[in-house]
């Protein structure tokens, strides 16, 4: 139905266009009128490509200049077509200066297309009469508005995405104390029960649970969640989910839950957790504990966004490592690893690739210890002894961070080495990309001249001094080279865009001439008389 819908709706525009450039046509004009109307089309994809590309929580709201109400001011054809192209009025956000009439004129603009809103609590008297067309939607409410809602349970068939916020003041007025001795405490919320086309859910500071056909999910996100109890409960019943990304925001002074039951993530390919609570990750613990992930392939611990967006960085202490060692041994598929630790916990991390058979893309992010000597010589290959086992033999990505101490730049150099000069038929993979940090000038240089053979490396120098791809640059010299690359990037581009036009132009221009040639004589010697009286 949401197709045959969207279809009677543009076809709805086309004939608005019709209507206005061509009242009466004869049979023999309609190919002429196709390859006209054929610009039009044109141009209502390219406005529609203007809005943001869901999902996306940056929904565009009502001003000239922005579209779409900034492609409907050019010109009188270009309004004609906005206004006639329904999908380009059905994605807005209603807290940002909507007003009743406003938003009856976008409804009327948008025809029957899905919608794709963004909401607060004021706002809520405007979409929950819509809800049937419903595609992404975000909420940013708080707790008391949640039985508003409970008018759209069972009136939800075509809602794909939902992203609901909650106020960060219901969320710190919890006693998280009693929240953890009784997690079925948290009331539950049953508006989203019937979304027979729900495939993502988001979830930020959440006050309460959710009950949700969560076996459809593709993909969750819980940002500030309460607890890893919480974070796992809702893990049991979305066992489908592609995708999980977590922050978890429990005070200190509340300590780790005992561990439930484990959960099985078949599907899981990407995972991004964090606890922006506790310096050490101490919630990270029973998450891990419990999770059992065969076919994870993308794995960040410990950097992720917070409940505010900003960036957090949370370190793994022993025990959490321990925990993570044990949740790589249940994840032996792991091709990408971006990992957050502080101290030196060489043989931790040698413990990790041990476990990581795959690994194309090793990261240590915000790292602020040591890399050791010892850690490198561990990630040598010894190009005489074949038989002997490679750790990481797929490692392409070797990212340790610009912010670490190196305590051995020729063991650095000599690891890099043997997995850059490696022959063809050698069962380990050439390096791609190294990012480290050296202060030794022999070391640098050496790490420089596998630039110069092609080896992406970065190496941060004194203040702002940089090295990448074998080739030195002053802090002057890197302003001077990226304004230069900049006005080389804006000339192609400028360059780019004029030839677009040309060719449109050029085309337009040939489907015109076809069609005139094509119109009836009489017609045409009405047409030449009328230029030649111009």
């Amino acid at each position: 139905m949401d197709a045959i819908s969207k279809q009677v709706t543009e076809e709805r525009g086309r004939e608005d266009r019709k209507a206005i450039y061509y009242p009466a046509e004869s049979a023999r004009g309609r190919e002429l009128r196709e390859k006209v109307l054929a610009i039009g089309d044109l141009l209502a994809v390219i406005f529609v490509h203007c809005l943001p590309v869901m999902p996306t929580n940056e929904y565009p709201y009502p001003s000239p200049r922005h579209a779409p109400m900034l492609v409907a001011h050019v010109c009188q054809y270009w309004r004609l077509v906005a206004l006639s192209t329904p999908s380009l009025w059905s994605c807005f956000a209603l807290e940002n200066g909507f007003t009743n009439r406003l938003f009856r004129l976008w409804m009327k603009r948008s025809g029957a297309m899905p919608l794709s809103l963004s909401a607060d609590k004021d706002s809520l008297s405007f979409v929950l009469p819509l809800s049937s067309r419903w595609k992404n939607i975000t909420f940013h409410l708080n707790s008391g508005c949640l039985p508003f809602l409970a008018s759209i349970k069972n009136k939800i068939p075509n809602l794909r995405r939902l992203f609901v916020k909650f106020s960060i003041h219901d969320y710190s007025s919890w006693t998280y104390n009693t929240y953890n001795a009784r997690p079925s405490s948290l009331p539950t919320f049953d508006a989203f029960e019937n979304a027979p086309n729900l495939r993502e859910l988001s979830l930020e500071c959440p006050s309460c649970y959710f009950t949700l056909p969560f076996l459809q999910l593709v993909d969750l996100s819980i940002f500030g969640a309460p607890g890893a109890q919480y974070v796992i409960r809702c893990c049991q019943q979305a066992s489908n989910i592609a995708s999980l990304a977590v922050t978890i925001s429990a005070p200190p002074s509340v300590p780790s839950p005992i561990d439930p039951a484990p959960c099985n993530l078949l599907h899981l390919k990407t995972l991004s957790a964090a606890d922006c609570s506790t310096a050490n990750s101490s919630q990270l613990r029973p998450l891990l504990n419990n999770l059992n992930c065969p076919n994870l392939l993308d794995l960040e611990i410990g950097n992720t966004s917070n409940i505010k967006g900003s960036k957090v960085t949370t370190h793994l202490n022993i025990a959490v490592m321990n925990s993570l060692i044990s949740f790589l041994g249940r994840s032996p598929l792991l091709t990408c690893l971006n990992i957050s630790i502080r101290h030196r916990f060489d043989d931790k991390l040698i413990d990790v690739l041990e476990l990581c058979p795959n690994l194309e893309e090793f990261k240590v992010d915000r790292h602020v210890g040591t890399i050791s000597a010892a850690f490198c010589t561990q990630l040598t290959y010894h190009h005489e002894d074949c038989a002997a086992a490679v750790l990481c033999p797929c490692l392409r990505i070797f990212d340790v961070g610009h912010a670490h101490a190196l305590e051995s730049a020729s063991a650095l150099v000599e690891m890099v080495a043997s997995r850059w000069n490696v022959v063809d038929g050698v069962l380990v993979a050439r390096l791609e990309k190294v990012v480290v940090n050296c202060d030794d000038e022999e070391g640098a240089e050496q790490l420089r001249q596998f630039g110069t053979d092609g080896l992406e490396v970065s190496l941060p120098e004194g203040k702002g001094d940089t090295t990448q791809m074998g080739v030195e640059k002053t802090a002057e010299a890197v302003s001077d080279s990226e304004e230069e690359e900049e006005e080389v990037r804006k000339v192609r581009k400028g360059a780019e865009h004029r030839a677009l036009v040309a060719r449109l132009l050029a085309d337009a221009h040939t489907n015109l001439q076809a069609a005139l040639d094509q119109l009836p004589p009489e017609l045409s010697r009405l047409m030449s008389l009328s230029r030649e009286e111009s």
